[in-house]
C-alpha cells in the first residue's frame, strides 16, 4: 500500500513478469559487472611489483636487495610493476613548491629520465595504481631511496575535466593518503610528483 497524494491510500499496481524478468537481468548484469571488476582488481595487486632503478646501468633492482648497496639513497626512481607489460616510474620526490594546473604540466615535462624521456603529471588511473602500491611497499620504497612518502599531500594529475563545456576551468587531483580523486579549479597552486609509463618486454 501506498499513499495516494491526499489523505487515503491505494493499493499498489502489480509488478509485471516483464518488468520483474527485466530487473533480474539488470541486477545480474550489475552484479557480474562489479565481479568482474573486483576480479580484475585482485589480480592487478597481485602481480603488482615495485623495484628500484639502478642509476648506475638503468636496472631494475628489487626493494630487498637495493637496501644492500652502499648507498641506497643514489637511486631516483622508484617503479610500480602494474601488469605484465606495463608500468609507472615514480620520482623519489615532489617538484620543490605549488603549481597551478597549466604549470603542473610543463614544470613535470621540463623533467628527464635517463632516456631523455619527458616525465608528467600522472592520469587518473596510475593515481589508482600508486595508492594500490602504497600497500605492497611503494612508500617504504621512496624511503629508502630518500624519498617523499606519497601520503601526505594532493598532487595534480594530467587530466582535465572531460567535459569542457560544462567545466572547462577544472582538473583532477589525488590525494594519497585516502586514494581519492576529486576536481579542483585549475588556478588553485598543489603539488607534482613526475611520473612516465614504463612497457616491459616478454
Amino acid at each position: 500500500w501506498r499513499f495516494s497524494g491526499g489523505t487515503g491510500l491505494t493499493k499498489p499496481r502489480a509488478e509485471s513478469a516483464t518488468t520483474r524478468t527485466n530487473a533480474r537481468s539488470i541486477t545480474e548484469q550489475s552484479r557480474n559487472t562489479t565481479n568482474h571488476n573486483s576480479l580484475t582488481h585482485l589480480i592487478n595487486k597481485i602481480m603488482m611489483k615495485i623495484f628500484i632503478e639502478n642509476p648506475a646501468d638503468q636496472t631494475l633492482v628489487a626493494v630487498e636487495d637495493w637496501k644492500k648497496v652502499e648507498n641506497p639513497r643514489s637511486a631516483q626512481l622508484v617503479i610500480i610493476q602494474t601488469s605484465e607489460t606495463t608500468g609507472i616510474k615514480i620520482h623519489k620526490n615532489q617538484l620543490a613548491g605549488r603549481f597551478e594546473f597549466k604549470e603542473a604540466q610543463e614544470a613535470a615535462a621540463g623533467l628527464k629520465d635517463f632516456d631523455e624521456q619527458s616525465f608528467r603529471c600522472p592520469t587518473r588511473r596510475e593515481c589508482l595504481d600508486i595508492y594500490d602500491a602504497r600497500f605492497q611497499g611503494l612508500d617504504e620504497a621512496l624511503e629508502l631511496i630518500g624519498g617523499e612518502r606519497l601520503d601526505n599531500n594532493w598532487i595534480w594529475t594530467c587530466e582535465e575535466d572531460p567535459d569542457p563545456e560544462y567545466s572547462s576551468y577544472t582538473a583532477f587531483f589525488f590525494y594519497g593518503n585516502y586514494g581519492e580523486l576529486s576536481s579542483s579549479i585549475k588556478y588553485n597552486s598543489t603539488s607534482v610528483r613526475p611520473v612516465t609509463a614504463l612497457q616491459f618486454v616478454k
